[in-house]
């Protein structure tokens, strides 16, 4: 998926009203229109089917009910399911946030060198797809052949293990440590714009590192680690590939996997129960994101930084820069480049290996062969570039003209329908598998089997990041350009054409690359969604590993990952360019 902090930024409003009222209220109309049926029709048919008990008997028949609900509360599955899903996001939270506040403030704070290069490669672990984590963790610590295991069994005596990555600490590990770096990007932020004259008071007044990291730089940045806190703990909630591919063999259910085993492996599928599943979690999720919100709208209360200008200094270390560069290599071979070289090792065998000089004279690039010359693997390569490409297109258009109204021109509900694109921030991609099936499975729309229903769902998945890359591209240009173009006489289409959208391109060109990439990997809902005639890449990688074929889905998590950091780094590039520009 996308990087970085998902607010709606504020913006000083020009108080122009650039379109006559009829234009207005058709530009708004359209928009919210295709943004309401976008969001609130999965979401409606989640919350009706919840109530229905369906029948599968050569078509398709329901009945309303409230049984769903009974049995998915009174199961003796549940309570377990629900008491896993706040272990594993709670435990997640808490590693992502020691390792991202830490992360920042060795690069922002200090003077350790190497900090540049320890960005960078934060950003690359956020890129890296959760589903080729879980096969490269699973490759060096499942207890009977994983490759850290069997080093340590050189020094312990122990016939499995001693790591277990499919069990709860595994699973807690690998979310923790792969979704740090948004931690690592709002704390990162805070540091980088805190008045660095609070922590020079107190090392004038005697306290040590320690005392000042304590009570001064974690104190006045806590809005930030509040923020950081409820985003992670929420995407924890949705999480699903980790507890997919390691904690659903060991029988270690959380709420996803409840909801994607009542859907897609009960036979037949039990509609009711994962809608009945689905409506709790979205609720918890909302509340998260409420709550996430209600933190950041509060930092401002917070704020050390004013019209007052200060030069930033960071903490000298001392010798201690040196323990600090190491400790962060060490940190970024653990969870970074150990997951990367074991991925690529397995990838070049027919058969899992363990690392060693004899076995690497026999690697070779048969699987990488293999994915290449399987029709059913390139079709779902083509299928998933088409779809990333549908999506990225259709949201950077749509968000783009949602992000005028909301923060260019005066027309009465631009603020509901600003709240409604972001809304979907709080919907679990699970959730909108089941609920984007549930809407074409009852409309007679022709939809179904086809590529288009994974569009869908990911269109309303990534219409937040949308919004907030259209209008962090949009607050770059100044509403005087627009007022200048009203004045000569410009009509909207043509002020849009010919000034605001050369200006904001460049921005709208990274948002369409970056929304590919998310696109490209997205595996929660085109799980649920993906058939025989519109294979996802994603799901043909994870079908492969449960297969028990997982050296040709480290092969194709290889490819995906190349392409996935391909099209980051033109984001990132296309970035820079904007803001040199700016």
């Amino acid at each position: 998926m996308a990087t970085g902090v998902l607010r709606r930024p504020a913006a000083p409003r020009a108080g122009l009203a650039r379109l006559r009222p009829s234009g207005q209220t058709l530009l708004l109309g359209s928009c919210a229109l295709i943004v309401g049926y976008l969001v609130l029709s999965p979401l409606l048919f989640l919350l009706i089917s919840s109530f229905r008990r369906y029948e599968f008997n050569g078509s398709i028949g329901f009945a309303f009910t409230f049984d769903n609900y009974l049995e998915t509360y009174l199961s003796p599955d549940f309570l377990p399911a629900a008491g896993n899903t706040i272990i594993y996001a709670g435990g997640g939270t808490l590693i992502a946030i020691l390792a991202g506040t830490g992360l920042a403030w060795v690069v922002e704070r200090t003077n350790t060198p190497l900090r540049g290069l320890y960005t960078l490669l934060a950003a690359a672990t956020y890129f890296v797809p959760g589903v080729l984590m879980a096969v490269a963790w699973n490759a060096l610590a499942n207890t009977r052949n994983g490759s850290l295991n069997q080093l340590l069994q050189n020094f312990i005596d122990v016939s499995q293990g001693p790591l277990d990555i499919n069990s709860m600490l595994g699973m807690i590990w690998v979310f923790g440590t792969h979704l740090y770096p948004i931690v690592f990007l709002i704390m990162a932020a805070a540091f980088r714009s805190m008045d660095p004259a609070l922590e020079e008071a107190a090392a004038l007044s005697g306290a040590g590192i320690g005392a000042i990291l304590r009570t001064i730089t974690l104190a006045v940045s806590r809005p930030a680690v509040i923020s950081a806190a409820l985003i992670i703990f929420v995407r924890g909630l949705e999480s699903f590939d980790v507890p997919l591919m390691l904690g659903l063999p060991s029988k270690i259910n959380v709420l996803t996997t409840e909801i994607y085993a009542n859907a897609a492996l009960h036979h037949p599928p039990e509609l009711g129960i994962s809608s009945s599943l689905g409506v709790l979690l979205l609720l918890v999720s909302v509340a998260g994101v409420y709550y996430y919100r209600s933190a950041t709208a509060a930092a401002l209360s917070f704020s050390t930084i004013s019209g007052k200008g200060y030069r930033p200094q960071r903490l000298d270390l001392g010798r201690g820069r040196v323990v600090a560069a190491l400790a962060c290599g060490l940190f970024f071979f653990l969870t970074l480049v150990l997951p990367l070289l074991a991925t690529v090792w397995i990838s070049l065998f027919p058969f899992v290996r363990q690392p060693s000089l004899e076995a690497l004279a026999r690697a070779s690039w048969v699987q990488y062969e293999y994915i290449f010359g399987y029709d059913a693997i390139i079709d779902a390569f083509r299928n998933s570039l088409l779809n990333a490409a549908l999506v990225a297109t259709f949201v950077v258009v749509l968000t783009s003209l949602v992000a005028w109204i909301t923060l260019r021109s005066r027309i009465p509900g631009r603020g509901a329908l600003d709240a409604l694109a972001f809304a979907p921030i709080g919907v679990p991609g699970t959730i909108m598998g089941v609920s984007i099936l549930l809407v074409y499975l009852t409309l007679p729309l022709p939809l179904y089997g086809t590529i288009f229903l994974v569009t869908i769902a990911h269109i309303t998945l990534f219409l937040p990041y949308g919004m907030r890359l259209a209008s962090d591209a949009l607050l770059r240009i100044h509403p005087q350009l627009e007022e200048a173009s009203e004045l000569s006489g410009a009509t909207f289409a043509r002020t849009y054409r010919e000034i605001l959208l050369p200006l904001i391109l460049p921005g709208l060109v990274a948002a369409w690359v970056t929304i590919l990439a998310a696109s490209f990997r997205e595996l929660s809902s085109a799980i649920f969604l993906a058939t025989p005639g519109s294979r996802m890449v994603s799901v043909v990688m994870y079908s492969a590993w449960a297969d028990g074929n997982s050296t040709a889905a480290a092969a194709l998590g290889v490819v995906i990952l190349l392409v996935v950091v391909t099209l980051a780094l033109c984001a990132w590039l296309l970035g820079r360019v904007f803001r040199f520009s700016a």
